[in-house]
């Protein structure tokens, strides 16, 4: 059958002469994408057919695909970072004139440098396993695992607040993930309840290593517009600001302060002027002190007040 033949939106084999998709009801006919998307049928490596935008983010824009080669659904992460790059009429992507130091370039070397590195846990079950990283049209691709499941941002709207052993149970396989990749320098930078992906079997995976930092010439590009308020430690928000292991500490600890009061904490630079945060236990969460303090650890604003590392605020 002709692999163009599927539907955009699922994937699934559909007729040629069937307009709309029996498996998921999507029609192509009246779909326009975004015009920096790249174009659903579009084919990478010869191999990936790229079909409709699942998101986009800061630094890129994931895509469903199909591996036309192992006959498969993936998912495509492609470099298009927010603010400094345009697509020409060629699919080809290219680095916008006005900002200055080539922070595409130095970003997009990045990109493929976590690529490399996330490659090297394709056995780790709490991890989304990459299946391929290559430059094509001026940047750069990740082909991932497509999962079949919902954010834990879907999955906690429907499931209402939870005690803090459930929550626990469900993030301290990713947190002990997380330390795992830790230990090979790669800081994830952007976990929030957006990022873990809870799978229909009730595992969970935590997602979006792409979130490669841009740089300029004088040091940081701004990422303040890219980062989740609640989620960003203030470092995140800093020129200079030092960044590490405790990054990933302190949007865990938010993560779980949001599972457990249905809150998402205040912006980190709101609570350096007044920090408002409210402790668990005011707002009915049963916690006992020494679990308490230790959440509270992972979520101060100072690095030195923070607990450092994920296996440690997994055994506190």
């Amino acid at each position: 059958m002709d692999d163009q033949n599927r539907c955009m939106r699922c994937m699934s084999q559909k007729d040629s002469q069937q307009e709309t998709c029996p498996a998921c009801g999507f029609s192509e006919k009246d779909f326009v994408p975004e015009k920096h998307h790249l174009q659903p049928h579009t084919i990478l490596k010869g191999q990936y057919l790229v079909g409709c935008a699942l998101g986009e983010g800061g630094f890129g824009i994931t895509y469903i695909g199909y591996d036309l080669k192992l006959d498969g659904k993936v998912a495509v992460k492609e470099y298009y970072p927010s603010g400094a790059a345009n697509r020409s009429m060629s699919l080809t992507v290219l680095p916008t004139t006005e900002v200055k130091g080539n922070p595409f370039e130095i970003g997009k070397d990045r990109f493929l440098k976590e690529a490399k590195t996330l490659s090297e846990f394709v056995g780790e079950g709490n991890i989304v396993a990459l299946r391929d990283y290559f430059e094509e049209n001026g940047t750069a691709y990740i082909v991932m695992e497509y999962l079949e499941g919902e954010d834990l941002s879907h999955y906690a709207k429907k499931h209402g607040v939870f005690g803090l052993d459930e929550a626990l149970d469900l993030l301290e396989p990713a947190m002990l993930a997380l330390d795992k990749v830790h230990k090979k320098g790669l800081i994830h930078r952007d976990i929030s309840t957006s990022n873990i992906m809870v799978l229909s079997d009730g595992r969970v995976k935590v997602l979006d290593f792409g979130s490669a930092r841009l740089q300029n010439a004088s040091g940081e590009l701004s990422l303040s517009i890219m980062l989740k308020p609640g989620y960003a430690p203030m470092e995140q928000y800093r020129t200079h600001g030092k960044q590490g292991t405790w990054t990933d500490v302190y949007a865990m600890s938010a993560t779980i302060y949001k599972l457990i009061t249905g809150k998402t904490p205040p912006p980190s630079t709101d609570r350096i002027l007044d920090d408002t945060i409210e402790l668990p236990s005011s707002l009915g969460v049963k916690i006992t002190p020494e679990q308490e303090a230790a959440l509270m650890r992972g979520l101060a604003l100072r690095v030195p007040d923070r607990t450092q590392t994920m296996a440690e605020l997994a055994e506190a």
